[in-house]
């Protein structure tokens, strides 16, 4: 299917990844990644140990023939908007058109900190991600001729640009993602004072206010994104094994882990039924695991 499309009778999944030994290794699990039948590779942004995402996407989209590669997602603050879509376009055009990439209001105090740049009240880093959501929107549709200061950057393959995801866990961040991104990207809010996302935020009742807040604002705007999860674990087992075991990774109760929708726990008809309940119930057709499920869940894809 093609990305950003809106709803879909398909399910499909991608793998976030950020670490690698060697060249090889990174290129050795996009391959993975692709023979295993998921539809992306996605780089998470963070400052520190993690590969960059540019270079990782580049060299992951060239080591495979069909994998789309993404971000999930650039933190906006980190980088000017018109270096990123010429960043975006060149990707696009090295890789046939296989990007869509994310794009984030930040939300690690640390990582600004560390930077030496100002961590802004949330405001106004939205304020500042829907201003580049915009330019790079622009840059990237835009005649392939220079136009006063605007700079000429390298004509992208998909159109009218590659498939722009912006991911969040707040109201209005998710708002502005249901009226300009082509995927909405759904997670756990962040916390407000910097230090991560929230805990108490996992609840299936938050997820559907999440939804909701989508679906009316796209209904609004006239448009139609495709939604995404970020789910946090794969357990494939009996579901009460892996309820105790996720309990114990986690420090939390059996209850709260039972109630956590962004959780695919029990055997694999239970797993399956969870995918076609998130597409069911909530029209999110696009979910991404983290690295260390990808092989757990793998060998479910062609039977979702």
């Amino acid at each position: 299917m093609q990305p950003g499309g809106g709803s879909t009778s398909t399910v499909r999944f991608g793998v976030v990844a950020h670490e690698a030994a060697s060249g090889t290794g990174w290129r050795d699990k996009a391959r993975d990644v692709e023979d295993l039948g998921y539809s992306t590779l996605v780089v998470p942004d963070h400052f520190g140990d993690n590969l960059s995402p540019f270079a990782a996407m580049t060299a992951a989209a060239c080591a495979t023939a069909h994998l789309r590669v993404g971000s999930m997602v650039l933190n906006n603050d980190l980088r000017r908007p018109g270096l990123v879509a010429q960043e975006a376009a060149s990707i696009d055009l090295l890789s046939s058109g296989r990007l869509e990439f994310g794009l984030g209001a930040g939300y690690m105090k640390e990582e600004y900190e560390a930077l030496g740049i100002d961590f802004d009240p949330g405001r106004d880093r939205l304020a500042r991600l829907e201003d580049s959501v915009r330019t790079i929107k622009a840059l990237l549709s835009g005649p392939s001729e220079p136009d006063g200061d605007v700079a000429t950057i390298p004509a992208c393959v998909q159109e009218p640009h590659p498939p722009i995801l912006i991911g969040g866990g707040g109201p209005a961040i998710l708002r502005l993602a249901a009226r300009e991104a082509d995927i909405v990207g759904i997670i756990a809010r962040a916390r407000a004072d910097g230090g991560g996302i929230d805990d108490a935020d996992f609840s299936l009742s938050s997820l559907e206010r999440k939804v909701d807040i989508v679906r009316r604002e796209a209904s609004r705007a006239g448009t139609s994104p495709e939604i995404s999860a970020l789910i946090q674990r794969v357990v494939i087992d009996d579901r009460d094994r892996a309820r105790r075991q996720i309990a114990r990774e986690w420090n939390w109760t059996a209850e709260q882990v039972e109630a956590c929708p962004y959780l695919l726990l029990g055997s694999a008809d239970e797993v399956a039924r969870a995918v076609r309940t998130f597409q069911e119930r909530f029209g999110i057709s696009y979910l991404c695991i983290f690295e260390r499920d990808s092989r757990e869940l793998g060998p479910l894809i062609g039977r979702i």
